[in-house]
């Protein structure tokens, strides 16, 4: 099975930046057996179709949500719409983006995206603290989808 982590972002827009700071910590870990992707805000350059799982990290915008605060959707809660979602360093809104590769079937079985609610998207290469401290547990919850993805394939 082919996986991908996929980190979205501007780094110039501070928060916005943490799913390239994501796959940054990531490489360091040495994390094995996915590849690794800084998808900057290229959302239509990535192939999508070339994975059997991909796990997208972004930062997003969510009512009732605190800045630092991690958030798992599914493919299904993506598509459906029923987690309105607000992007803020992409030219097109990623739910339709999604919603477009869905309909020429090039979307990859399993799909997540890893949200994270950011402080400040204005200018500056720094992430807020309450968004550097969510990078452990971005990473924990990357290895924990990889896990269980790789127990249902293995019939665990």
């Amino acid at each position: 099975m082919r996986s991908a982590v996929i980190g979205l972002g501007n780094l110039l827009l501070r928060d916005d930046g943490v799913g390239i700071r994501v796959i940054e910590a990531l490489k360091k870990a040495g994390l094995e057996g996915v590849e690794l992707i800084d998808g900057g805000t290229a959302v239509f350059s990535i192939p999508f179709e070339d994975y059997d799982r991909v796990i997208l990290v972004d930062a997003v915008k969510l009512p009732h949500k605190r800045p630092g605060e991690v958030v798992v959707l599914t493919k299904r809660q993506l598509l459906s719409g029923g987690e309105r979602v607000v992007w803020s360093g992409h030219s097109l809104d990623l739910i339709d983006i999604l919603k477009l590769l869905e309909f020429e079937s090039k979307l990859p079985r399993e799909l997540y995206l890893i949200g994270v609610v950011p402080s400040s998207i204005e200018t500056g290469l720094s992430l807020s603290p309450e968004v550097e401290k969510s990078i452990p547990r971005c990473i924990e919850t990357i290895k924990s989808l990889l896990d269980e993805s790789a127990q249902t394939q293995n019939g665990t």
